[in-house]
């Protein structure tokens, strides 16, 4: 967790085996104990997350309040935090809440859920976060750093087992490899062979998963003034959820004995992990890139150089009508290329001058596509498959700053600005493959073709002002203004619109960082008030997603963090997130009505929903929970045998909505995850019982609302194993 002392006390005394460990963040760009930064942070140590099980991004939702994971279409994550996010995941949109990794961002939602085993730390940082990081992020961002290499040759492995026939294994290994060389290596594997349900119209199972990556970092450091990091991984992750759907039960879907157009919902619930699908449905992914960061000491100055290429690569067919019926499909090739360049120039670290400052610059080019995307099923074209090409290119250019200065040993005023400029140009084609016209886009020929090249600017300043106060010893107040952007985008499937607008946010936060009683106690609290603007919104209709800006919303909150250690060996903790985020302007957004029961959708006959346009204002922003409670329990009992910890966690988060009308909803639960760890007296030696979901709950990754009706793709169940640890 984050939990520390401020920094002087953290650098003269090492953390008595009672206190709260203290975690490093680089909230500021510099590194800092996460309770001397004025900024709300969730964060966590590598081992605390071992600990914990967590193993993946997505996997952070389950200890971070406010924090939610969605999963829509072939393998993309849409985080939101504190209700703020975005679920457009068309190729070239960007998540509200942005992540980076080793200071590298990840741009392209199709590689923003990934798998890891060498974490240093995970920190979450909330409220926009602009003036300091490469691209704008109005929810917040997730930093993830990994291990550095260490001359002294040392590794671990671990391998387990699971129900569901599941198989992990991780490996981690460092070594010198010259007087100033130092080089890793990260090895991640998972098979989940058996599902979690069945495909009744196959009898294969579904919601399996399989994924293997690799990452490695070499640090370079020819004196004490230079220091050279290279990094490269490859990913390769094959699994269905987000894609593989189902009907909802509850939900709206076509009657049976319904007359017109054969619908694709039936009135038969056949379960929360079965599907029954006629076509394929699941997620290819690959992912691999490299990243360069020179670091240099000037003496008054620290100059930083981040230079990045990443490239993803998704084949993702859906069965989007969810039935046996080959009513509706789509078989999605997404790929995003995407290089990054930043330059920091930092005041040093070892000066003791009142004023703290950064000057940066960001540039950012990222390729797009879905090459093709193609319609397939009578329910699009009754004869033909429709097949469309689309790029979207993004180019961005950013100068920042910010500076911290201290009027007082005690008090501190810090201002940042940055001014972004981003280009977006679409192209794109559609192709009828036969002879049968289908109107997307404007009226064609049958078998021809439509071009579309189209391209838009935006550009706005962002900016941050926050004072801090050390009260006493231990205790920070600070007080923020900010304001957050996200440009534009384009929509991928329908080739001549106009892009939506860009979102903003206008954020104050007013918080409390504290320890107590020798820093055996935290009490961190945080009030936010966010104005939010020209929300972006995707929505399906008739099998096609469009996009929508919903003028205006409000969300306000507390967050709260209370840990302590009241014995040798004993953490408790219970944190938590209390909001009410709601549309204050939402006029013409997506009204979906359930078809009688003896009739079928006047617009075609597909079932399920007639749609049309209301006021949504005062319904509850997508995928935010106004109670989300974590309380949490780690002891460790020293025996002459070894240690033996036993770690557990309960989750409690009030209904979420996926859609702006507030139809399709996850109900509240309870979720509670453990681990039971013995750990031999070498600690070279460990052996873990563990499981997640103990209560068995059926949790949504998503639920789609169109107007052939509701369907889902589920989180996983309970979930149970055993892991053997290595440490050399």
């Amino acid at each position: 967790m984050s939990l520390a002392a401020t920094p002087a006390v953290a650098q003269d005394k090492a953390p008595a085996a009672e206190q709260i460990e203290e975690v490093i963040v680089t909230a500021q760009k510099r590194s800092e104990s996460a309770q001397a930064v004025p900024v709300a942070i969730t964060a966590f140590t590598g081992e605390a997350l071992e600990k914990q099980g967590i193993t993946s991004v997505d996997n952070l939702a389950t200890v971070t309040p406010g924090l939610t994971f969605g999963r829509v279409g072939p393998g993309a994550g849409t985080p939101f935090l504190r209700g703020v996010g975005s679920n457009i995941t068309s190729p070239g949109s960007e998540a509200a809440v942005s992540t980076y990794v080793d200071n590298v961002y990840i741009g392209s939602q199709y590689a923003s859920i990934f798998s890891f085993n060498n974490i240093a730390a995970i920190e979450v940082d909330k409220g926009p976060q602009g003036t300091l990081f490469g691209r704008n992020a109005t929810g917040g961002v997730i930093q993830i750093t990994t291990k550095d290499p260490g001359h002294v040759r040392s590794g671990d492995a671990k391998v387990g087992y699971g129900n569901y026939n599941t198989i992990d294994a991780t490996a981690y290994g460092t070594t010198g490899v010259t007087e100033n060389i130092a080089a890793d290596l990260a090895l991640y594997y998972h098979n989940q062979k058996k599902g979690w349900g069945k495909n009744l119209y196959t009898g294969d199972d579904v919601f399996t998963s399989k994924n293997f990556a690799a990452r490695s970092k070499w640090v370079w450091a020819p004196s004490d003034a230079t220091k050279v990091t290279l990094i490269a991984d490859y990913a390769k992750d094959r699994q269905d959820v987000g894609t593989a759907r189902n009907t909802v039960e509850g939900g709206a879907f076509r009657p049976p004995g319904a007359t017109g157009n054969p619908g694709p919902f039936l009135s038969t619930y056949i379960g929360f992990y079965n599907v029954d699908l006629n076509r394929p449905a699941y997620s290819d992914s690959r992912q691999y890139g490299a990243s360069l960061k020179v670091w240099h000491d000037l003496g008054a100055a620290e100059l930083v150089s981040i230079t990045a290429y990443r490239k993803a690569e998704v084949h993702g067919p859906i069965d989007s009508d969810g039935t046996p019926a080959d009513w509706k499909a789509l078989d999605t090739n997404p790929w995003s290329e995407t290089f990054t360049q930043e330059v920091q120039l930092l005041s040093s670290t070892a000066s003791d001058s009142k004023l703290k400052w950064i000057l940066g610059g960001f540039f950012y080019h990222d390729k797009a596509t879905d090459n093709p995307i193609t319609f397939l099923g009578y329910g699009y074209s009754a004869l033909a498959p429709v097949d469309i090409y689309v790029y979207q290119t993004t180019t961005s250019f950013a100068a920042f700053t910010q500076g911290a200065y201290s009027f007082t040993d005690d008090t501190r005023v810090t201002v940042g600005l940055r001014d972004t400029v981003d280009y977006r140009e679409t192209q794109g084609s559609q192709t009828l493959r036969l002879a049968t016209p289908v109107v997307l886009a404007k009226t064609t020929q049958p078998g021809s073709t439509i071009a579309s090249a189209r391209t838009a600017k935006f550009s706005k300043p962002t900016f941050k002002v926050s004072l801090d106060h050390d009260f006493a010893e231990g205790v920070l107040g600070y007080l923020t203004y900010s304001r957050g952007f996200k440009a534009g985008v384009f929509n991928m499937v329908s080739l001549n619109t106009d892009p939506v607008k860009p979102e903003t946010i206008d954020a104050v936060e007013g918080g409390l960082k504290s320890d107590w009683l020798d820093h055996r106690l935290r009490i961190n609290l945080a009030a936010y008030h966010y104005d939010y603007k020209n929300l972006q919104v995707q929505q399906f209709v008739n099998g096609f997603y469009t996009l929508s800006n919903a003028a205006a919303a409000k969300i306000k909150g507390v967050d709260f963090e209370v840990t302590g250690k009241p014995l040798r060996g004993l953490t408790l903790q219970l944190s938590g997130t209390l909001m009410d985020p709601t549309y204050t302007s939402f006029v013409g957004g997506p009204g979906y009505t359930a078809v009688p029961i003896t009739s079928v959708n006047p617009s075609g006959g597909m079932g399920g929903f007639t749609l049309a346009p209301i006021e949504l204002s005062g319904k509850q922003l997508t995928y935010a929970s106004k109670r989300t409670v974590n309380f949490s329990t780690q002891y460790t009992w020293p025996l002459r045998t070894g240690d033996l910890s036993l770690f557990a966690v309960a989750q409690y988060r009030s209904t979420y909505y996926f859609d702006p009308q507030n139809g399709a909803k996850q109900p509240s639960y309870t979720m509670i995850n453990g681990s039971l760890t013995w750990t031999a007296p070498s600690g070279n030696l460990d052996v873990k019982l563990w499981g997640n979901n103990l209560t068995n709950e059926k949790i949504y990754a998503t639920i789609a609302r169109s107007t052939a009706g509701d369907s889902a793709t589920p989180q996983a169940p309970r979930m149970y194993g055993v892991s053997l640890g290595m440490h050399f």
